[in-house]
C-alpha cells in the first residue's frame, strides 16, 4: 500500500540520519581529547590541516592545538620549523627527567620560529611540569591590546618542588598587556607559584642571552601564593623568592614608552643568589652585579 512504503521510506531515512550522527560524532569529540604519542620527536610546521599530519618530519603538526592535545613521551622534543609561524597558545603535556629533559626549540635552517599567542592570555604555557628547557623561539602576543597576557609563563600549581628549568635564546616582544602583576599578571616572563594545599617551590632555574623589549607589565619576574602577607595580597615584597638560585645572561631592550621593564638602556647582565633580597617588589632583577656596557 502507498501508506506502508512511504513509512519505510520514512524509517529508512531516520535509519541513515541515525547512523551518519553516529559516526560523525566520534570524530567530533575525539578532537578534543588528549591522545599519546610514540614519537620521542615531534615537528611542527603550521599552515592549513591536511588530515594527514603525524608529527613526524615529512608529515608535521599544523597547529598548536594539534600538539597541545598530545600527552608527551617523558623527554619528548617539540620541535617548530625555522622560517614558519603558528597563531596560538603552545601548552605542551609532559615532562622530563633527570638526564632527558622536555625540549620545545627549533629545527630546520633560517629565522626563529614565531609562535604568536594572537591576543590569548598564554603564549608559551609550561604547567606542572619539570626538567624542561626552551630556546631558539621568537614569542610575541600584540593581538587584544592591553588585556592580561604573558609570552612565557612558567606555572606551579600544589606541586612540590619543581626542578630544572630552561629559558635561553628567546625574542620575546610586543607582549601588549594589562597593568596587573602577581601571579597571573601580564609580563614578558612569568615564574608563578598558585595553589594553597600544597607548598610548592621552583628549584634549579636558569633565564639566559634572551631578549625582552615591548612588554606590559613586567619583563621578568616571580610570584608565589607561598611568599604572602595579608596585607600585600599574593606577593610578600620582602619574603624570599623560593627557588632561583641563578638568574644570567638575560639582555633587556627597553621602550621609552612602556614600563615592561626599567627605563634604562643597554645591556644588564647579573646574577641572583638564594638569598633574602633588598626590598625590590618582586623583580627578578635585583641591584646586584649590575654592568651597563658602552653604547
Amino acid at each position: 500500500m502507498p501508506w506502508r512504503s512511504q513509512a519505510v521510506r520514512t524509517a529508512g531515512a531516520a535509519l541513515v540520519a541515525v547512523a551518519l550522527a553516529a559516526s560523525t560524532a566520534p570524530a567530533a569529540s575525539a578532537a578534543n581529547v588528549s591522545r599519546d604519542s610514540s614519537r620521542q620527536v615531534q615537528y611542527v610546521d603550521c599552515g592549513p590541516p591536511t588530515g594527514t599530519e603525524n608529527g613526524s618530519r615529512n608529515r608535521p603538526w599544523k597547529t598548536l592545538d594539534q600538539v597541545n592535545r598530545l600527552s608527551l613521551r617523558t623527554g619528548s622534543s617539540v620541535l617548530l620549523r625555522r622560517g614558519s609561524r603558528c597563531t596560538g597558545t603552545l601548552a605542551p603535556q609532559g615532562t622530563g627527567r633527570p638526564g632527558r629533559p622536555m625540549v620545545i626549540g627549533a629545527y630546520g635552517q633560517g629565522a626563529k620560529p614565531v609562535v604568536d599567542g594572537g591576543g590569548n592570555p598564554e603564549t608559551l604555557l609550561l604547567r606542572n611540569t619539570r626538567w624542561v628547557e626552551a630556546s631558539n623561539l621568537e614569542i610575541t602576543n600584540s593581538g587584544n591590546p592591553g588585556r592580561n597576557k604573558r609570552g612565557v609563563r612558567v606555572q606551579l600549581q600544589d606541586y612540590g618542588t619543581g626542578t630544572h628549568y630552561r629559558l635561553t635564546g628567546l625574542d620575546i616582544h610586543d607582549i601588549l598587556g594589562d597593568d596587573a602583576k602577581g601571579t597571573e599578571g601580564s609580563a614578558g616572563i612569568l615564574f608563578s607559584v598558585t595553589g594553597s594545599a600544597v607548598p610548592t617551590r621552583f628549584d634549579d632555574v636558569v633565564v639566559s642571552g634572551n631578549t625582552v623589549r615591548t612588554v606590559d607589565r613586567e619583563g621578568i619576574y616571580f610570584a608565589s601564593t607561598w611568599n604572602n602577607r595579608p596585607v600585600h595580597g599574593d606577593y610578600d615584597p620582602n619574603g624570599r623568592p623560593h627557588g632561583l638560585p641563578v638568574q644570567r645572561g638575560v639582555r633587556r631592550r627597553d621602550h621609552p614608552r612602556r614600563h615592561g621593564v626599567r627605563r634604562r638602556r643597554g645591556h644588564l647582565r647579573h646574577r641572583l643568589p638564594v638569598q633574602r633580597q633588598p626590598r625590590q617588589r618582586g623583580r627578578l632583577l635585583p641591584r646586584l652585579h649590575r654592568h651597563r656596557h658602552p653604547r
